[in-house]
């Protein structure tokens, strides 16, 4: 009886190290899946020019992505940290926190962003574009908001530049046309019909 207990006992421990077995191989492919989702996740993050920021829903940031911290010049810790307005944030656009959410929460067909300015750390003004989202878990319920900035300063200098391009153009059609009447009365005074 007492051999049968042990062979029992054996056998059922022989089980349990099976499936002890089982559960190991599938841990180590999750986590070999995880590590690829986190260096594909972490890939993106770097090559990505756009600025990602992340707010809980009680309005406080807490998630930055280094485009943004670049976009900047301010560490992810500073404007992460409490305080009733991102460092970056111009206040006199008023607050950013119910910005985002008014633009996440806008219909699909309506998302189009909203454009916007940001203080770089060295004193200068970005113009942005900004779009928001709802941070979203699977089963649907909202954790958040995330906010994409898009620096738009390059193309905004370059409209700039094109349209005191096209006013210089305009002036120039203008003394043209101005020469041109002028030479036409010259000429007509010079010789008369």
């Amino acid at each position: 009886a007492f051999f049968g207990a042990a062979l029992l006992c054996l056998l059922g421990m022989l089980v349990a190290l099976l499936f002890l077995g089982r559960v190991l191989a599938q841990r180590w492919r999750l986590e070999a899946r995880l590590g690829t989702q986190m260096a594909l996740r972490q890939a993106m993050e770097r090559s990505v020019t756009l600025g990602l920021l992340a707010w809980d829903l009680n309005g406080r940031p807490f998630y930055a992505n280094q485009a943004l911290c670049r976009m900047v010049g301010w560490s992810g810790a500073e404007l992460l940290a409490p305080a009733p307005e991102l460092p970056c944030w111009p206040a006199e656009q008023g607050p950013l926190w119910p910005r985002v959410v008014q633009l996440g929460q806008a219909p699909p067909e309506r998302q189009s962003g909203d454009e916007g300015q940001l203080l770089h750390r060295e004193g200068h003004r970005l113009d942005v574009w900004l779009h928001a989202a709802p941070l979203a878990l699977a089963d649907g319920r909202v954790i958040g908001w995330m906010a994409s900035v898009l620096d738009i300063s390059e193309r905004r200098r370059m409209e700039r530049l094109a349209a005191r391009q096209q006013e210089r153009l305009e002036a120039s059609a203008r003394l043209v046309a101005v020469g041109e009447v002028a030479s036409t009365l010259a000429h007509e005074l010079n010789q008369p019909l």
